[in-house]
């Protein structure tokens, strides 16, 4: 019912923006989103989100009564443009609910089941859930409270009236959100532009092209809550405004709005928003030579959503313990790493950074640079092809500039902010590296699109849909195969097999009070394969949200694994002082003899795997008696 209320509440936003600007409903729907997301945001910093949510209710009736007053004001059916807008509305809102519906089918068995979900992409909306709050509020159990809320806020948005908490509705919010980022897109890119015989297949060829690219850097797109895929659209979704939209309120608005989810999504938004600023910047001084003061009002909106965050981050002190061990941000330490003076595994981390750009991308055939430099070469191509010298006084220069800034930011953050272990392993560069660089071939996509279409050269035509086959030749294809075979089946079954190792804790989430218990999980590392830590995030996320030990305090003790960083090290009494900070339960998932050994005195009962343990004082000392979850009451 909740996902059915939340289309409901787009459309009927969507119509009054519509009617007021006489536009597309495909077109406004994206900025309907926005205006949900930052309802709740505001909502959000008054810790009152599930009051934000009846606000959204309030304004789409609210909307959908000032356009019904317009429609009988202005007569729909007497007035020609409106009825011209009636046909495309009624097209516009069948299109809507057979995405969401297709969307709802994907999505219906969806469980969560990828580690960084369980960190935080779904953890957060199950804190918002539970607590009616913000990450970085104190009554929070986020280990990254600091993470940019905006795609966790619209999520939240379907599932905060729900009596319970579905995981599905999570992935469906995600993929709606991209549906109506892509409507944006194509209807901006389409508009004006009947669907001919002559450019029917231009148009399909361009629609499937683009989410060919979009899975060959990010396979599991729509079926992951990973907001990556999100950054990207909404990049394009700006370009594409700021080159097709004519100059007006309507277009400030939107693209203020677009500037504004982008920064709230992820932290690197403001960066890629940045990017876009100076897209506009050198396209307005250097192309066209004149100024608009639209620019200085962009740059306030980006600013300004920043700063709010970075405000409720200080406000609450929220940052995550990982990032507040791992930051090495000092000016000393910088300039010893530029001297030669740093960590060896610090260059160890910067040759592997670099290496990565000579290795293959899983399915391509060439290494990750060669993938780069076509993406510049291309701005070169449509300049000999069009003799437009936008292409190289504002394209290239842009996308030159940040792909080696992003790069470098990249660099800088493995090296001085996420850690040794992230740092050597070069962890996620492909997801990361690979968001700049999808949307570059995007935006070369898109203007190759628009050269192509309105080139009436059949030779110029062919020949830059050559250089497009032969740049996908180089992209991961094996990825898009990923993410077209399993579409309803073998990504949900995988989730959900994780998912039967953890029905205990599942249990014992639904049975303890979060604002009064706090359980300590035991999960030691030495006890299964190198990815265990698992077993803790998915237990703490489904005892959620009960407060628990922090990472990586759930593994006791020295490992036989070669990279020893998931542990702690215990004696009896520092184990039993850490017991006395306000914990009432300890939770054994997994223990090894080395556990057993040390700690054996303060059970009660025999300590054993996937048992629950109640923390009792008795003179003065604590004690550990196994309980059985069933036994919980509150």
């Amino acid at each position: 019912m909740t996902c059915i209320l939340g289309i409901l509440c787009i459309i009927a936003i969507s119509l009054l923006i519509a009617l007021c600007y006489r536009k597309r409903l495909s077109e406004v729907y994206v900025i309907a989103a926005g205006v949900i997301v930052l309802i709740l945001y505001i909502a959000g910093i008054f810790n009152t989100l599930r009051v934000g949510i009846f606000i959204v209710y309030i304004v789409s009736a609210l909307c959908m009564a000032g356009s019904v007053y317009i429609c009988l004001r202005y007569g729909i059916y007497k007035n020609k443009e409106l009825n011209t807008w009636k046909k495309s509305m009624i097209f516009d809102v069948l299109l809507l609910a057979a995405g969401a519906l297709m969307m709802y089918m994907i999505t219906l068995n969806m469980k969560v089941g990828g580690g960084d979900e369980f960190t935080y992409w779904a953890s957060s909306v199950k804190n918002m859930y539970a607590t009616g709050k913000l990450g970085v509020h104190p009554d929070s159990w986020l280990y990254f409270p600091e993470y940019n809320p905006g795609m966790s806020l619209f999520e939240f948005f379907y599932v905060g009236m729900s009596e319970v908490f579905h995981e599905n509705y999570l992935f469906f919010a995600i993929d709606v959100f991209i549906l109506l980022v892509s409507f944006a897109i194509f209807s901006m890119i389409f508009k004006n532009k009947t669907f001919k015989n002559k450019l029917y297949i231009e148009n399909t060829t361009f629609v499937i092209l683009s989410v060919f690219i979009l899975l060959s850097f990010l396979p599991k797109t729509g079926r992951i809550l990973q907001v990556d895929s999100v950054l990207i659209l909404l990049v394009i979704c700006l370009l594409t405004t700021y080159k097709y939209l004519e100059e007006s309120s309507y277009k400030t608005v939107y693209m203020s709005m677009l500037f504004f989810v982008l920064i709230l999504v992820k932290s690197s938004g403001i960066a890629l928003g940045m990017y876009v600023m100076l897209y506009i910047i050198l396209d307005m001084f250097v192309e066209h030579k004149k100024y608009h003061g639209q620019i200085a009002w962009y740059a306030v909106v980006l600013f300004a959503t920043n700063y709010s965050w970075s405000a409720m981050i200080k406000k609450y002190n929220a940052v995550g313990t990982q990032l507040e061990a791992n930051a090495n941000i000092n000016l000393n330490n910088i300039w010893n790493y530029i001297c030669g003076k740093g960590e060896a595994w610090q260059y160890e981390s910067t040759i592997r950074f670099f290496g990565k750009f000579l290795s293959h991308k899983a399915g391509a055939a060439f290494p990750f640079l060669i993938i780069v430099f076509m993406t510049i070469v291309f701005p070169v191509i449509f300049y000999f092809l069009t003799h437009n010298k936008k292409y190289l006084r504002v394209d290239l220069p842009v996308i030159i500039i940040s792909l080696v800034t992003y790069g470098m930011y990249l660099l800088f953050m493995y090296i001085f902010m996420w850690g040794q272990i992230t740092a050597e392993d070069v962890t996620s560069f492909w997801r990361y590296m690979g968001t700049i660089l999808c949307i570059w071939e995007m935006y070369v996509l898109l203007e190759t699109y628009i050269v192509t279409r309105e080139s009436s050269i059949a030779v110029k035509r062919g020949f830059i849909v050559t250089l497009i086959i032969a740049a996908l030749i180089d992209l991961p294809i094996s990825n898009v195969e990923e993410s077209f075979v399993p579409l309803w089946s073998s990504l949900p079954k995988t989730n959900e097999q994780t998912r039967s190792q953890y029905l205990d804790s599942e249990a014992l989430g639904e049975k303890l009070d979060w604002k009064k218990d706090k359980v300590y999980i035991v999960s030691q590392y030495s006890v299964r394969t190198a990815a265990a830590y698992l077993d803790y995030w998915v237990t703490r996320y489904n005892i959620a949200p009960v407060k628990t030990n922090e990472f990586p305090s759930y593994s006791i003790g020295k490992t036989e694994h070669t990279k020893d960083y998931n542990n702690v090290e215990f004696t009896l009494e520092e184990f039993t002082r850490e017991l006395d900070n306000e914990y009432t339960y300890v939770y054994l998932y997994a223990i090894d003899d080395y556990f057993r050994e040390r700690f054996d005195l303060l059970f009660v009962d025999e300590p054993l795997d996937r048992t629950l343990y109640k923390v009792l004082k008795k003179d003065g000392k604590i004690e550990l008696h196994s309980i059985e979850i069933e036994e919980i009451s509150r």
